[in-house]
C-alpha cells in the first residue's frame, strides 16, 4: 500500500472513530404526553375520566430542547394504580386496577387483558402526526390513588426511563445514543403531588419529595387524586 493510501485509510479510521465517540455522548430524553380530563384533585365514583396518551411525531428532546422527528415508535405502556390510604407502613399495595375502576370505553390499541389487573396502551400512528391511545373509565371505590405508567416493548418489561434505542427510530438519529422517555401529565402540572404529603408523611422529607418529583412524576407520569362517593 502506498504512503498516500495509508494516509487516506488512517484519516477515514480517525474520522469514523470520532463520529462513534461523539455519537456515544448523545442522549435523547424524549417527551411523551398524557392528558387526563377532567384533571381534578377530587373525583366522585360516578365521574367519567378520559385519559389520552400522545407521542407526537415531532418529539422534544429534553437534553437539548431540540425537536426530533420520529420514524418509528414501537413502545407500549402499562397503567397501574397504587392505593395510598390503605397500606401498611412497610410497603404500598398495587391494587388490581379493575377492583378500582370501570373501563367504559377504549381504543382498539388499548388492551385490558395484557396482564391481570392492568391496562396496556400500545399507541398507534394517527393522521401522520402522533401515536395515540385513549381510555375512559369511572371509579368503583373511594380512596386516595397514585396513578403511574410502566413502559413495555411487546411482552418484555422495560421500565420507563430505560434505554428505548431498539424501539424508537428517529430521523437522522444516532443509533448509539441513549434513548429515554419522560411521560408528562397535563403539560407538566403539579399533578397533586401535595396529596402525597397529606397521605404519606414519611415520604415528605426533602430527599423523598425530590426523588418522587423526578422519578415518579416527571419521568413515569405520576398523578395523585382522591375519590369519594
Amino acid at each position: 500500500m502506498s504512503t498516500i493510501s495509508k494516509l487516506i485509510s488512517l484519516l477515514l479510521f480517525v474520522s469514523a472513530s470520532c463520529e462513534d465517540s461523539a455519537c456515544k455522548a448523545i442522549r435523547y430524553d424524549l417527551e411523551v404526553y398524557v392528558e387526563i380530563s377532567p384533571a381534578d384533585t377530587l373525583y366522585r365514583t360516578t365521574d367519567t375520566v378520559t385519559l389520552t396518551f400522545n407521542a407526537p411525531v415531532n418529539l422534544t428532546n429534553r437534553s437539548n430542547n431540540q425537536v426530533e422527528t420520529v420514524e418509528l415508535f414501537d413502545v407500549g405502556y402499562e397503567l397501574y394504580f397504587f392505593r395510598l390510604d390503605s397500606v401498611s407502613e412497610e410497603e404500598f399495595r398495587m391494587d388490581n386496577t379493575y377492583d378500582n375502576i370501570r373501563v367504559l370505553q377504549h381504543a382498539s390499541n388499548v388492551r385490558t387483558d395484557f396482564t391481570p389487573g392492568t391496562v396496556y396502551f400500545n399507541p398507534e400512528l394517527q393522521g401522520d402526526t402522533a401515536y395515540v391511545s385513549t381510555l375512559s373509565f369511572s371509579f368503583r371505590n373511594p380512596g386516595v390513588y397514585f396513578m403511574q405508567f410502566n413502559g413495555f416493548t411487546d411482552e418484555d418489561i422495560i421500565l420507563s426511563g430505560e434505554n428505548l434505542r431498539d424501539r424508537v427510530v428517529l430521523k437522522d438519529g444516532c443509533p448509539k445514543a441513549i434513548y429515554e422517555d419522560f411521560i408528562q401529565v397535563n403539560g407538566g402540572a403539579n399533578n397533586n403531588v401535595d396529596i402525597l404529603c397529606e397521605t404519606r408523611e414519611e415520604m415528605c422529607t426533602i430527599n423523598n419529595l425530590l426523588s418522587n418529583r423526578t422519578e415518579a412524576f416527571d419521568r413515569a407520569g405520576g398523578y395523585i387524586f382522591k375519590v369519594r362517593k
